[in-house]
């Protein structure tokens, strides 16, 4: 799978035409994921000017902070992802 997703990157190019796939997925072991919750979570993220995702994103976060209480708020941000810039795609929600 990872090589036949490296192929369609190298014909199709990067982010600049990325959205005809509508989605992006990367395939992990769940056991070796669980293991590190909360670690290996970096962030909570959103599309841009959705207030529904932004709301939910936040719900989420919520959630998480007091499943992992041992973990430091700032560490589980929200940001939102800005589709229409590939520059910094990310930023604080």
């Amino acid at each position: 799978m990872h090589i036949l997703a490296c192929q369609v990157y190298l014909q199709h190019g990067g982010h600049a035409n990325w959205n005809i796939f509508k989605y992006n997925e990367y395939i992990v072991s769940s056991l070796r994921w669980n293991r590190g919750l909360p670690w290996t979570i970096q962030a909570i993220f959103y599309i841009c000017n959705n207030a529904d995702q932004r709301n939910h994103a936040y719900r989420t976060r919520g959630d998480f902070l007091r499943t992992y209480a041992e973990l430091e708020s700032w560490r589980a941000p929200v940001v939102c992802l800005d589709q229409n810039n590939w520059g910094t795609p990310f930023r604080l929600g």
